[in-house]
């Protein structure tokens, strides 16, 4: 059956194990007692780290997504422990589904959409002084440059926030849902050249001396305990009152003359 590509929608796929067929030259997907299976084709409207999440299945099917010109020789993408695979836009996968002996039955499965706010240049923005967010690193992916979280940089996504004057700047990711979030935060001008203000850790708050018109860059992705799933939380800057003009290096202020006196 042939997929539709959609650029920001769910793909749902549907179909029935029940009196299906293994053909000749047929890879073993997972399970080698199979009788047969039935198959699905897509073509990636992005490139992305996919999850392909099974849904409405009694039946305990398993899911293998290849890619290929030809059944004889399909390369596998996925594993069973994984249901991610990393696609590239413009190019097609099959997707073939099977059942256990004596579990034949109803089959689906669906394919999550990159989220907007993957990359670095993407970025949600953070408004005003305070708020919550909300999103999910479901087939999301670290990008080329991005700096790197050991063991390995897990799937992300960023918001972005302009301190409107000084102050502490504190976010929560108390609203984060089945997974353990790591954050992060930079300042820069591209993912390639971020320099970090809060390092990555799974806390689930942070606080930071925001400094006025510093436009700060915010790293969510999953961990090692669970690495995708929904991500948010809310945030609050609060004001530092009589802020010292001259309170950082880039304020300092010049002394001249024989006589000078610096008041703040």
């Amino acid at each position: 059956l042939e997929l539709p590509s959609l650029l920001d929608a769910v793909v749902n796929a549907e179909s029935s194990t029940v009196c299906a067929s293994r053909e000749a030259g047929e890879p073993v997907h997972m399970n080698e007692n199979a009788k047969g299976s039935v198959w699905f084709t897509w073509v990636a409207p992005w490139s992305s780290d996919i999850q392909f999440t099974m849904v409405g299945n009694h039946w305990y099917p398993n899911l293998v997504v290849y890619s290929g010109d030809a059944l004889t020789n399909l390369v596998p993408l996925t594993t069973p422990s994984s249901q991610v695979a990393r696609v590239e836009q413009g190019q097609r996968y099959y997707i073939a589904m099977d059942s256990a002996p004596g579990a034949e039955g109803p089959v689906g499965f669906s394919i999550f959409p990159s989220p907007l706010n993957n990359n670095f240049a993407n970025a949600f923005e953070f408004s005003g002084t305070a708020g919550s967010f909300i999103g999910t690193n479901v087939s999301a992916s670290s990008e080329p440059g991005e700096p790197v979280i050991e063991p390995d940089n897990f799937a992300s996504i960023w918001w972005r926030w302009t301190a409107p004057e000084t102050g502490d700047f504190t976010c929560t990711t108390a609203n984060s849902l089945g997974m353990t979030v790591q954050s992060a935060v930079y300042t820069g001008l591209s993912v390639t050249n971020l320099t970090a203000v809060v390092l990555p850790g799974t806390a689930s708050s942070i606080t930071f001396r925001a400094y006025g018109g510093t436009t700060y860059y915010f790293r969510f992705s999953g961990s090692p305990y669970s690495v995708y799933g929904r991500i948010g939380g809310s945030y609050r800057f609060t004001a530092l009152p009589n802020i010292p003009p001259n309170d950082t290096f880039a304020g300092r202020l010049p002394l001249t003359g024989l006589t000078n006196f610096i008041v703040s």
